[in-house]
Protein backbone atom coordinates (compact mmCIF):
# COMPACT_ATOMS: atom_id res chain seq x y z
CA UNK A 1 0.00 0.00 0.00
CA UNK A 2 1.48 3.34 -0.76
CA UNK A 3 1.27 6.28 1.87
CA UNK A 4 -1.17 8.28 -0.90
CA UNK A 5 -3.98 4.77 -0.41
CA UNK A 6 -3.04 4.84 3.37
CA UNK A 7 -3.97 7.95 4.18
CA UNK A 8 -7.13 7.65 1.39
CA UNK A 9 -8.29 4.85 3.92
CA UNK A 10 -7.60 6.26 6.87
CA UNK A 11 -9.78 9.31 5.68
CA UNK A 12 -12.41 7.28 4.43
CA UNK A 13 -12.89 5.26 8.22
CA UNK A 14 -12.24 8.80 10.11
CA UNK A 15 -14.93 10.04 7.81
CA UNK A 16 -17.04 7.73 10.34
CA UNK A 17 -16.77 9.91 13.38
CA UNK A 18 -17.81 13.22 14.05
CA UNK A 19 -14.31 15.53 14.68
CA UNK A 20 -12.27 17.63 12.97
CA UNK A 21 -10.89 14.95 10.41
CA UNK A 22 -8.91 18.07 8.89
CA UNK A 23 -6.45 18.37 11.33
CA UNK A 24 -5.76 14.86 12.62
CA UNK A 25 -5.28 13.97 8.90
CA UNK A 26 -2.23 16.84 8.56
CA UNK A 27 -1.12 15.27 11.98
CA UNK A 28 -0.95 11.60 10.36
CA UNK A 29 0.36 12.84 7.24
CA UNK A 30 3.45 14.46 9.05
CA UNK A 31 3.84 11.28 11.31
CA UNK A 32 4.01 9.40 8.33
CA UNK A 33 6.52 12.21 6.51
CA UNK A 34 8.85 11.49 8.95
CA UNK A 35 8.91 7.75 9.47
CA UNK A 36 9.48 7.54 5.14
CA UNK A 37 12.46 10.61 6.01
CA UNK A 38 13.95 8.39 9.12
CA UNK A 39 13.93 5.01 5.86
CA UNK A 40 11.08 3.23 7.40
CA UNK A 41 9.48 1.31 4.38
CA UNK A 42 5.50 1.97 4.07
CA UNK A 43 5.22 -2.01 4.95
CA UNK A 44 6.86 -0.88 7.99
CA UNK A 45 5.15 2.07 8.86
CA UNK A 46 1.63 -0.07 8.78
CA UNK A 47 3.42 -2.00 11.05
CA UNK A 48 3.54 0.08 13.96
CA UNK A 49 0.63 2.25 13.04
CA UNK A 50 -1.34 -0.82 12.14
CA UNK A 51 -4.28 -0.76 9.35
CA UNK A 52 -5.86 2.56 8.63
CA UNK A 53 -9.42 0.37 9.95
CA UNK A 54 -7.37 0.05 13.27
CA UNK A 55 -5.78 3.43 13.19
CA UNK A 56 -8.77 4.91 13.05
CA UNK A 57 -10.15 3.16 15.66
CA UNK A 58 -7.85 4.03 18.14
CA UNK A 59 -7.74 7.48 16.98
CA UNK A 60 -11.34 7.59 17.86
CA UNK A 61 -10.92 6.04 21.23
CA UNK A 62 -8.00 8.68 22.03
CA UNK A 63 -9.81 11.81 20.90
CA UNK A 64 -13.70 10.58 22.22
CA UNK A 65 -14.56 11.11 18.76
CA UNK A 66 -17.98 9.95 18.23
CA UNK A 67 -19.38 7.31 15.54
CA UNK A 68 -22.07 9.20 12.92
CA UNK A 69 -24.83 6.96 13.39
CA UNK A 70 -26.39 5.75 10.09
CA UNK A 71 -30.15 6.98 9.88
CA UNK A 72 -32.49 6.56 7.37
CA UNK A 73 -32.82 4.02 4.59
CA UNK A 74 -30.58 2.51 2.87
CA UNK A 75 -29.71 3.46 -0.79
CA UNK A 76 -30.89 0.84 -2.06
CA UNK A 77 -34.48 1.57 -0.47
CA UNK A 78 -34.48 5.01 -1.62
CA UNK A 79 -33.97 4.08 -5.31
CA UNK A 80 -37.02 1.53 -5.24
CA UNK A 81 -38.95 4.45 -3.88
CA UNK A 82 -38.14 6.77 -6.60
CA UNK A 83 -38.59 4.23 -9.33
CA UNK A 84 -42.19 2.98 -8.15
CA UNK A 85 -43.07 6.38 -6.74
Amino acid sequence: MTRAEYLSRLRANLENYYGDIAEIMVNYETIIDEMLGEGLSMQEIIGRLGSPAVLAEEIAAEFNLEYKKKVGLPLWAKIILIVFG
